[in-house]
């Protein structure tokens, strides 16, 4: 079932943009995400995409590597983030001292591979707020629509 899911999600990397920017810096998990505050307007979340998505570069043989052959005692996990939306997002994942900022594009999938352990994903998706901690220690697949 999760070599499935994974060879699943492998198609969808491959069909999708297959770009990605990691922005590391040391912070603590907490709403870090200048994209997701209250009181936003979408223009900005549009222009923070556009910017982000110009220069993304994902490294997708590592994501389907993690994906597919990671287990228990393995360091690394995969994130990978849906969007269902009519709208871009940028998803901001915080945790272990890194922010990663992702575009993630109308019906595209996008992921990264972090550290085990506890992050907080944030977005604004079209009008709603996505703001959640989550203990990450095996492959997380999240699905996002308003």
């Amino acid at each position: 079932m999760k070599r499935n899911l994974a060879q699943l999600f492998f198609w969808g990397f491959l069909s999708s943009s297959c770009s990605s920017l990691e922005t590391s810096m040391n912070i603590p998990p907490k709403y870090p995400v200048n994209s997701v505050r209250k009181g936003m307007v979408l223009p900005e979340v549009e222009r923070e995409f556009q910017q982000l998505n110009s220069t993304y570069t994902q490294n997708t043989k590592e994501l389907v590597e993690v994906m597919m052959n990671s287990g228990p005692n393995d360091e690394k996990v995969a994130i990978s983030i849906e969007n269902a939306s009519p709208c871009n997002m940028v998803v901001a994942v915080s945790g272990n001292g890194q922010l990663k900022k992702i575009p993630v594009g109308v019906g595209q999938t996008r992921g990264l591979v972090v550290r085990k352990g506890q992050y907080r994903l944030s977005t604004k998706v079209c009008s709603s707020l996505y703001d959640e901690v989550k203990l990450v220690n095996e492959t997380l697949i999240l699905k996002l629509d308003e």
